[in-house]
């Protein structure tokens, strides 16, 4: 009898023991595990709806770029109205898609004797006002004369370039960027005048520039025949309107 009255009076202490046990498990999975499963929880979640929203923003992207694809071909638009959401920069040949009408006015910073360096404050504050979605970029006719970055080294002209294109990037930098290749004078320009005829050098270094960063580059040599097509002035060194419709696709046809 006096075995089974001590026996009975264990029950109790055990299940008490048992229970201060759960209880203390329970505390300590709150306190340094479950806040830790919570927080992978809900980091998970978040990389999931950060690359949806990614997934999303591509895919409308991709979708609007073939629209405009389509209704470019099916000739439904003009090839100009592509460069309605972009920003235009550049020398006085840029400038032809303001002077001839084909782009807004607003949207065209260009004008004659500019290089790389007039990249300044204005066309900053104009890329940051704009958030355009593509920049386009074109120069070097004057930047090989006056040979800018020479004093920078081997490679200074792409490295001034590069600077000034990121500082596009710090205002807009949601925006594409497409950089033209020198397009080359007439050879009769560039027999008189040496200094315009190295754009192959020059264009080797924006093409390595465009590739380090992630640019595109935009190869002008076939639409110009290397200076021998019809589409010049009679300076042999800008444009007439028939040829900014060519130019203007070729631009295009890299982005889309």
């Amino acid at each position: 009898m006096k075995k089974k009255r001590r026996k009975l009076r264990k029950q109790p202490l055990m299940i008490i023991t048992v229970l201060l046990v759960i209880c203390i498990t329970a505390i300590i999975y709150h306190l340094f595990f479950k806040d830790r499963d919570l927080q992978v929880g809900i980091g998970y979640l978040k990389a999931q709806e950060e690359q949806d929203l990614a997934n999303i923003d591509a895919q409308v992207t991709e979708n609007k770029r073939a629209k405009i694809l389509q209704s470019f071909e099916n000739g439904d638009r003009s090839v100009f109205s592509l460069f309605n959401d972009s920003l235009l920069i550049g020398d006085s040949r840029m400038y032809g898609f303001d002077a001839f009408g084909f782009v807004e006015p607003a949207r065209v910073l260009a004008g004659a004797g500019y290089t790389v360096l007039n990249i300044d404050e204005s066309m900053i504050n104009q890329a940051r006002a704009l958030q355009p979605d593509v920049i386009y970029l074109s120069f070097g006719v004057n930047d090989m004369g006056l040979k800018v970055g020479e004093n920078e080294g081997e490679n200074g002209y792409d490295s001034v370039y590069e600077e000034k294109i990121k500082s596009l990037l710090e205002v807009s930098p949601n925006s594409k960027i497409v950089v033209n290749s020198i397009i080359p004078v007439t050879p009769e320009v560039a027999e008189k005048t040496p200094r315009w005829a190295d754009t192959t050098s020059y264009n080797q270094l924006i093409k390595a520039m465009c590739e380090r960063n992630g640019w595109i580059f935009v190869d002008n040599d076939g639409i110009s025949e290397n200076g021998n097509m019809s589409y010049y002035g009679t300076d042999g060194i800008h444009f007439n309107d028939s040829f900014y419709p060519i130019w203007a696709a070729n631009m295009v046809e890299n982005v889309l």
